[in-house]
């Protein structure tokens, strides 16, 4: 079989989408909603300069701020009940936005020279197979190639949502500058949540700030789907290629050596993301049960006005589990390539009438399934999305039942 060479050098995402990954990260970097410098000719990211910090520490205090506007928010909109249910489901979706955007500054306090030194292994690795001759996927690992159109088009959709929903959003603030989720609420003399009698003017200031608020949600949110998938897809397409190069597997050595490559990189997203690993899943899908609760309520009372609940929905749900479905193909790949491994090495010691049997077991003992995680006791594999979903369909229905038809 023809070998396929490892480490870091197939194929992993089309020239478009590793451009349009650079563009996004050179944008997040120069307006500094992540506290770094871009440079243009290494393609990596570097320490921001004590302005850039004070800028980004300034879209940090701005978000921890909104957050808590929402809290208050959400709460007045269940207590006092004056508010109608549109409005509460949109004031607890940006209550659970701003929350998930709050964690992520929470993670660049704790772990921010961590994440820039995992962005540029991620970075390093397009890089390589950018510009340094990279090794084509052969004909027959169709998987890889498969792989690899589809983490291209997930790259193509996330950059998509990221640019236009600042301005459909915005365009909500527009139309009703009274929502109580809005800071505008607390400018213009709102006696209804409807009411919406200002003047374009009048709404301008209030218009740029929502863009920007929700541009800053959003980024931060791409961010660190981006890091996680990209980090991901990188063990993944390596695993697999691993577990095709037959005659690299006879070398005990090469082997050990590049699985242990791979379960570091894994270990370091686990402790670099892990604030945001261990509440993503289930802030966003819970979040989508709660639009998915009001598209089945509202949708048919006004489609026009309402359709941003199943649109929102299904994008909340693609950045859920496209992270769980590619932690779950970590899993399962590593499981895979050390049960070929082992095949492997039995015939090996076979061969060698047993010669060494004791040191092979011992380097196969000693390298353990590869597993995206969240702390100690929750770890990402397959069944996980099945049980998110089925938890998020739960939920839907309990709210179903729960609230009656006038709430």
């Amino acid at each position: 079989m023809k070998n396929v060479q490892t480490i870091f050098h197939l194929e992993m995402l089309s020239r478009l989408a590793i451009d349009g990954f650079h563009r996004m990260l050179k944008l997040g970097c120069y307006i500094k909603f992540i506290p770094y410098n871009w440079n243009d000719k290494k393609k990596k990211l570097s320490p921001s300069s004590r302005a850039g910090v004070r800028i980004f520490n300034f879209h940090k205090n701005v978000m921890y701020f909104l957050t808590v506007f929402a809290a208050l928010r959400l709460y007045q909109a269940w207590e006092r009940g004056v508010f109608p249910l549109q409005q509460k489901l949109l004031t607890s979706a940006w209550f659970h936005a701003y929350l998930l955007t709050s964690i992520g500054f929470i993670q660049f306090r704790s772990y921010k020279h961590e994440i820039m030194n995992f962005g540029n292994l991620v970075l390093g690795r397009l890089q390589n197979t950018s510009t340094n001759n990279p090794v084509k996927i052969p004909k027959h690992l169709k998987s890889m190639r498969r792989d690899k159109k589809r983490l291209s088009w997930h790259m193509y959709i996330g950059i998509l949502l990221l640019v236009t929903n600042p301005g459909v959003h915005t365009l909500i603030t527009s139309a009703s500058p009274c929502a109580p989720h809005f800071i505008s609420s607390c400018f213009f003399k709102c006696r209804t949540v409807e009411e919406n009698a200002a003047s374009l003017v009048e709404k301008a200031p209030f218009l740029v700030f929502e863009f920007y608020s929700i541009s800053l949600f959003l980024y931060m949110g791409w961010f660190n789907w981006s890091c996680i998938i990209l980090g991901l897809a990188m063990v993944t397409s390596e695993l697999r290629a691993m577990r095709a190069n037959e005659e690299a597997l006879l070398d005990d050595k090469s082997a050990t050596s590049n699985f242990r490559k791979l379960h570091i990189i894994v270990l370091t997203l686990n402790a670099t993301f892990r604030p945001f690993l261990l509440c993503f899943s289930t802030i966003l899908y819970s979040l989508v049960a709660q639009l998915i609760f009001g598209s089945i309520r509202l949708l048919p009372i006004h489609p026009r006005s309402n359709l941003m609940f199943p649109l929102c929905a299904l994008r909340c749900g693609f950045e859920a589990t496209t992270p769980l479905a590619m932690a779950g193909d970590v899993s399962q790949e590593s499981e895979n390539m050390l049960e070929k491994w082992r095949e492997k090495m039995d015939s090996v010691i076979q061969k060698n009438s047993g010669k060494g049997k004791k040191g092979l077991r011992m380097v196969q003992k000693s390298c353990k399934r590869i597993l995206c995680s969240a702390g100690s006791l929750y770890t990402f594999e397959h069944s996980i999305v099945l049980c998110s979903i089925n938890n998020c369909i739960q939920l839907t229905l309990n709210l179903l039942v729960t609230f009656g038809k006038h709430v």
